[in-house]
């Protein structure tokens, strides 16, 4: 049941975002697909609802295969900032905030999976998560 809860949190995220950009429906199917990919198992999607530092690969990976299909981050782990902010801008934060969250959360590391999941985890602690 928590696998399903974690899949349907990602879902509602890229859903509301992609909305506009007329995805809608490829989207939906980015978290279950980021699932099979990744082999991701059901603890490992627990973490999600409340996004923290782990050593867990597979939860990173995950992350960085629904932001490579939601084109936010890139296959060499760069932010397309531009992306993240419409994403921020169209699940209602404000230009401001948007400004801001991805000035802060969108910090390359050295791997695209640590960027991914720490851009993912400063996003939920800093702004709003729909």
């Amino acid at each position: 049941m928590k696998i399903f809860v974690c899949l349907f949190f990602f879902a509602v995220i890229a859903t509301t975002w992609v909305v506009s950009n007329g995805l809608k429906e490829k989207w939906r199917k980015f978290p279950a697909q980021c699932a099979n990919e990744t082999k991701i198992s059901e603890e490992s999607l627990d973490k999600v609802i409340n996004p923290g530092p782990t050593d867990d690969v597979t939860l990173k990976a995950y992350t960085l295969c629904l932001f490579k299909k939601m084109e936010i981050v890139g296959e060499d782990g760069t932010f397309n900032k531009e992306n993240f902010k419409n994403m921020l801008l169209d699940n209602g934060v404000s230009g401001e905030d948007a400004e801001r969250l991805v000035k802060k959360c969108s910090v390359k590391k050295d791997r695209p999976e640590e960027t991914a999941y720490d851009g993912f985890v400063c996003w939920s602690k800093n702004g709003t998560v729909v």
